[in-house]
């Protein structure tokens, strides 16, 4: 895929944010030279309170929104997507490819 102009993809994994000693969030894309930053995180790991989670990482990684990725819907409480934050931040399984289209704000 080539990428349009102005856009780029960061992986922060191993980098802290704008918290102190937080590493929270994976990846950032970064769209129209940076006027918008979504965060990406990705788990093996089941969580609850994805909505407090997601506001922390995007927080952390000033962004607009964040995109979660599992690989199993039991990660995500049996679910194969889910809209988390009034903000638009989105969970979807990675089984799921239409998840980002029925959690747009």
């Amino acid at each position: 895929m080539t990428p349009i102009k102005g856009e780029s993809y960061a992986d922060t994994s191993t980098t802290t944010g704008r918290m102190p000693r937080c590493k929270k969030g994976d990846g950032v894309l970064s769209l129209n030279d940076g006027a918008a930053r979504v965060v990406i995180e990705m788990t093996d790991s089941a969580r609850t309170g994805w909505t407090d989670y997601f506001a922390e990482v995007e927080r952390n990684r000033d962004a607009v929104a964040s995109l979660g990725l599992v690989r199993a819907t039991d990660q995500n409480g049996g679910q194969p997507s889910e809209c988390s934050a009034p903000n638009g931040s989105y969970w979807p399984s990675t089984q799921t490819t239409t998840a980002l289209t029925s959690c747009l704000p």
